[in-house]
């Protein structure tokens, strides 16, 4: 096999890999709102390996980002406005990032996976900053204690709270799965 072919072979495996821990990651959420309120960290953690390794395949940091956004719209996963502008938004200030980082892989790595492993989390962003929307949205998929509960949780430090630790677990992941795994 030649290297353009088993590049390509990797990077759908590090996509699949992708994929399958952060839904796995979101399977518990209905057990718990407060692990659902949670999900996005142990999310972002378990992204930035697969995330980590196909930058440093591909020299991309975009690959597995935009094909996540395109596969949760497919899905339906990505309904409500609010989710997609987080989303663009990450996407977008992960370009501009790489843009700027391109010659320095290692750096890439370091800046762009704890930006872009925080797009699970953008679907939550409607229950902080569009809670009424959310909660009529959420009753038809969930109990209504379940859903009480979220909003209850529906506060701006919260949010940012979740923020730090969402963005603190791409860094910590990021940066074990480089020591472990990436040439130097």
């Amino acid at each position: 096999m030649n290297e353009k072919t088993k590049s390509v072979w990797m990077t759908i495996l590090y996509f699949v890999l992708y994929v399958v821990l952060v839904l796995v990651t979101e399977l518990p959420g209905f057990a718990s709102p407060y692990y659902w309120i949670c999900v996005g960290i142990v999310a972002a953690f378990l992204a930035a390996g697969p995330l980590t390794m196909c930058i440093e395949k591909t020299e991309s940091a975009l690959l597995l980002p935009v094909a996540w956004f395109f596969v949760n719209r497919a899905i339906g996963e990505i309904g409500m406005d609010l989710m997609q502008v987080g989303n663009l938004f990450l996407l977008t200030a992960g370009a501009v990032l790489s843009l700027v980082l391109k010659n320095n892989k290692r750096l890439m790595m370091r800046v762009c996976v704890p930006v872009l492993v925080a797009m699970p989390s953008c679907n939550l962003l409607p229950l902080y900053f569009q809670t009424e929307i959310f909660t009529e949205t959420a009753l038809g998929e969930m109990s209504p204690e379940y859903v009480a509960t979220l909003a209850k949780c529906a506060h701006g430090w919260v949010f940012v709270l979740v923020t730090v630790l969402v963005i603190g677990a791409g860094v910590l992941s990021e940066r074990v799965t480089e020591k472990l795994f990436v040439r130097k």
